[in-house]
């Protein structure tokens, strides 16, 4: 799907191309409450007061940015703590002092 805006000069720019350039950091963005492992994403439900008034809410699970062994590699992951405890999750050696 592609959408063409008119530029000051006459020709069309595309807005699929600069979409593509910024998918990194939509990327990054929209899974940054989400587990690598287990997949534990937000939860959603209603703030109830005393009142019974209700509005919406969100639980995020507690996402820790670790350095973890990814098969033969070391990165860095976003894993919930339930996966860390669990040891679902094998930490790296940590770097040697410098």
């Amino acid at each position: 799907m592609s959408f063409a805006l008119p530029d000051r000069d006459g020709g069309d720019e595309c807005v699929t191309c600069a979409l593509l350039e910024c998918q990194d950091f939509l990327k990054d963005t929209t899974t940054m409450a989400k587990c690598a492992v287990c997949g534990k994403s937000p939860g959603v439900g209603n703030h109830v007061s005393h009142a019974n008034n209700r509005r919406k809410r969100r639980w995020l699970p507690n996402i820790q940015r670790v350095r973890a062994q990814v098969g033969e590699s070391v990165r860095r992951i976003r894993v919930c703590t339930d996966c860390l405890r669990s040891g679902r999750v094998q930490k790296a050696i940590s770097r040697p002092a410098a």
